[in-house]
């Protein structure tokens, strides 16, 4: 099963925005892309109707793992990984997902821009989902993306202690901007091809 769904108000009981929609657009699995109603419900499978569920306090749906995507375009195209729910964060929207207590026992991907926000949202993530793995945010990715490289506008300078050895090296280099003037690599700039690799070394088969 893929899970899809959409940051927005987390209450006690459920994690509200953009509902599930069902996705029949093949593939075998269930899929679940964002629909434009706000619902509030307990439970939602693929049999719901449409609009009529979202992802509760509990367990929304049976996904071992979590993958917390920054940008839409990223998190529409993302490709089929079985037994994986994939989330929306928005960039620092992703503190909303600490009202879920489902989250930290599960396997938790985080996949951001290469830049200083993504990094600092990243951090943010591991203050409630300590073991929260990322992917495509190293300097390999970085440097390999040169041509699709664009300027952030005003990066952030603080120290960021929950990154782990390679993400604070490519942390620091934005920062001392050793590769230029406030770069940044915004994430559906990455070839998709290299995001097909990644998944493959991310979620393993078997």
């Amino acid at each position: 099963m893929v899970g899809r769904v959409a940051t927005g108000t987390v209450g006690p009981g459920c994690l509200t925005g953009p509902a599930y929609e069902n996705d029949d657009r093949g593939g075998g699995d269930d899929r679940w892309t964002c629909s434009a109603a706000t619902t509030r419900s307990t439970s939602c499978s693929a049999g719901t109707p449409p609009g009529s569920c979202c992802a509760p306090a509990g367990i929304p749906f049976a996904a071992r793992t979590v993958v917390v995507v920054e940008n839409e375009v990223s998190y529409l195209a993302f490709p089929r990984v079985p037994g994986a729910a994939v989330v929306l964060g928005g960039g620092y929207a992703v503190s909303r997902l600490a009202a879920l207590p489902w989250l930290p026992d599960r396997d938790v991907v985080y996949w951001g821009d290469v830049d200083t926000h993504g990094f600092r949202a990243l951090d943010r993530l591991r203050r409630f989902a300590p073991a929260a793995r990322s992917m495509l945010m190293e300097l390999p990715t970085l440097l390999a993306h040169h041509a699709h490289w664009s300027q952030e506008p005003v990066p952030v300078t603080e120290h960021l202690a929950l990154l782990t050895t390679a993400e604070q090296a490519c942390y620091q280099a934005l920062l001392r901007g050793e590769h230029g003037d406030r770069v940044r690599l915004e994430q559906e700039r990455i070839r998709f091809s290299a995001v097909e690799r990644a998944v493959d070394e991310v979620f393993p088969p078997g």
